[in-house]
């Protein structure tokens, strides 16, 4: 699946939340947490989204992040507190670009 074949119905999905339950506040909700891990996948890749639609594993950072954002309401970072995880930072660093 691409990032921009990602809806609010398929993240609340992978979130488990019953279909009845996702209701037009949590269904904005959902689709905020989509739209800033994709922008969150992106800057940190340094690829356009074009780009970023061929790597199938970025689409699990996405839902990663919005998993995270979900449970927590806080970026996804390691125990540290100043770093991604690193399971996630393992993923986007396959597609760092820009990195000087």
């Amino acid at each position: 699946m691409k990032i921009r074949q990602l809806t609010a119905e398929f993240v609340a999905a992978y979130l488990k939340i019953d279909r009845e339950d996702l209701d037009e506040a949590k269904r904005k909700e959902l689709l905020t947490f989509l739209d800033a891990a994709k922008r969150y996948v992106l800057s940190e890749t340094g690829l356009t989204a074009e780009e970023a639609d061929e790597k199938d594993d970025l689409t699990v950072a996405v839902l990663i992040l919005c998993q995270d954002m979900y449970d927590n309401r806080t970026r996804y970072l390691s125990s540290s507190g100043s770093k991604p995880s690193d399971t996630l930072d393992s993923i986007l660093g396959f597609y760092r670009c820009n990195l000087l």
